[in-house]
Order: structure tokens, then sequence, then C-alpha cells
């Protein structure tokens, strides 16, 4: 790297404040997928993309919203990117049958990895296991798939705490603005 950092500040760039990383598992053991009572598991194939679509609301708390609007009406898009599989698309439902903790997992099958994203619980379920449980169902799945390695950003101590570890620090660059 240090030939890149020399060729980006020849250029005139600096690196600036923050950057992202890349968290990764790799798929070498069964993971343990437990519910609490009244919870049940359900993909793609069983879920409606305005159910999906209100738990994302929910979970990352912004109903009422012009964001939210645009999630009832779009969400059902991720279903058309590629890498999108129903049985990858989990959520946890409770009894009502609300979403309330969901992960869509990508897959690439050429080069046998996942990609999780998007993942959240709704406030009032969380510190349950519900994310975990399903992200373990997911992973599981991937792995009787050939999956060997699962991605996910940035690193954040939920992530840690369920076996993802950092793989990739990317710094930001920045056109330096005085010219030198």
């Amino acid at each position: 790297m240090t030939s890149l950092k020399a060729l980006a500040k020849n250029r005139g760039y600096v690196q600036a404040d923050g950057g992202d990383t890349v968290v990764s598992i790799e798929m070498y053991q069964d993971f343990p997928v437990e519910l609490p009572p009244g919870i049940t598991l359900r993909d793609g194939q069983r879920l409606s993309d305005r159910d999906k679509a209100v738990g994302h609301i929910m979970a990352f708390n912004y109903p009422n919203t012009e964001d939210a609007k645009w999630t009832l009406e779009y969400y059902g898009e991720l279903r058309k990117a590629p890498g999108y599989r129903p049985e990858l698309d989990l959520a946890a439902v409770n009894g009502r049958g609300e979403v309330v903790s969901f992960c869509n997992i990508f897959w690439d099958d050429r080069n046998r990895i996942g990609m999780l994203e998007p993942v959240g619980t709704h406030i009032d379920y969380r510190r349950l296991g519900l994310g975990r449980a399903v992200i373990y169902e997911g992973l599981n799945r991937l792995r009787a798939m050939g999956a060997v390695k699962v991605y996910t950003g940035p690193t954040q101590p939920f992530y840690e705490a369920i076996g993802f570890r950092t793989e990739v620090t990317m710094k930001r660059w920045s056109k330096n603005s005085s010219g030198t």
C-alpha cells in the first residue's frame, strides 16, 4: 500500500478522517439458531414486500416519514438485485405476523460467498437473540449451498459478538484543495 499512498499523494490527494471496514465470517461450522417462544422464522417465499418494508421502517425507527413512504413503495426492488434468493431473505416474525428482525443475504455462487445487507431488529425486540438467529439461519443455509465466507460491514460490536472479524479497513481520501 505504500506505493498506492505515494501515487495518491502525488496526484493531489490527502488522507481524510474516517473510513470504513468490511467484516467476514468463515463457514466451517454449523451455527445454533435459538428463537424465543412465539417467534418463528419465515423466508422471502412466505413474506410480503410490505411486511419486510414495515419491518425495516420499525427497525430503523422512521415511521410516518417520506423515507417510510419510499420504503413501502420500493422495498420489493431488492428481489431484483443480483444474487437475491428468496430462501436467504429471512425474518423473525411475532405471533401477530409482524417482522421484528430480518436479514437479507445475497449469494455469489461463482465465488461461494454471501453478503448480508440489510440487517435489523425492531427496537422493542432487541437483546432477545433475534438478529443472531436470523443471521445464523442464513449462514447455515449458505453453508449447505457451499459458501466459504460471508461478508458485511462495517465493524460493529454485534457482528463481532456473533463471530465476524474485521477483514479490510478502507481509508478515505480527498482532493487537496490547496493544490499542493
